[in-house]
């Protein structure tokens, strides 16, 4: 990946030192470059805002969302609501429900934590390391259709590689997977949505294949007065082994 950024980057220098050519040669290179910075819209400017608080450990937001999710492109979507904060102590939090958050899920001190509020319990497990971390890159800003209207969004990428059997069941094959992460803003530059997507890389120059597909439209969304007890296990809650479905 720091390859691909690298030869980007030089096929950029690239550019630029022809742009300078054709400025001695016209001298209409300073407008068609003022007029390609401008080509980045409002709602592209204030979604790199948006990316910048929610990521990152010591962010500190919450917000409320209505969830679709898809498996595919063929599944029907599942419905279901979400709230996500963080709390600028390394403390993430992942709440979710059919029709209200009940079921937290927090990452703390090294450890995960599963609570169910109305059962006034929760499990502790060791948090278990998956390895690199995601970094996303900003690669585009872009427009897709969602609710009847076609809004401009920012795009921030990771790429990965997982290790799988072929047919055979012995053969190891490696296939390059994405992650990505849409926010769509409106005139107003209040954030409506995040898209969440992975997908498998085409081979051969075919299209993506999409693995999972996440649509949070945002119904709330605090950078300040976050909730604490959010964040916090309440001391006559029980730990136990496994929750009660």
């Amino acid at each position: 990946m720091k390859k691909a950024i690298a030869i980007a980057l030089s096929v950029c220098m690239i550019f630029a030192i022809s742009a300078c050519g054709n400025k001695q040669e016209n001298g209409e290179t300073d407008s068609a470059q003022n007029q390609t910075q401008s080509q980045k819209t409002f709602a592209g400017r204030v979604a790199d805002e948006y990316h910048k608080l929610l990521e990152g450990d010591d962010a500190v937001y919450y917000y409320e969302a209505n969830v679709s999710e898809q498996m595919d492109e063929e599944s029907e979507p599942m419905e279901s609501v979400k709230a996500e904060g963080r709390n600028g102590e390394g403390t993430l939090v992942v709440a979710t429900g059919e029709s209200e958050p009940e079921l937290r899920e927090i990452e703390k001190d090294d450890a995960y934590y599963t609570i169910d509020d109305s059962q006034k319990a929760y499990t502790k497990d060791e948090l278990e390391d998956y390895g690199e971390e995601i970094e996303l890159e900003y690669v585009t800003t872009s427009e897709m259709e969602l609710d009847g209207k076609t809004w401009t969004y920012d795009e921030y990428q990771d790429e990965y590689e997982l290790e799988g059997f072929g047919e055979d069941g012995e053969t190891v094959e490696v296939d390059t997977y994405f992650y990505k992460k849409r926010y769509l803003v409106d005139d107003k530059g209040d954030l409506y949505a995040i898209v969440i997507l992975q997908e498998q890389k085409g081979e051969d120059g075919e299209e993506n294949q999409l693995i999972y597909q996440e649509i949070d439209r945002i119904t709330k969304l605090e950078d300040k007065n976050v909730p604490e007890a959010f964040f916090e296990i309440p001391e006559d809650y029980q730990e136990v082994e496994m929750l009660d479905e």
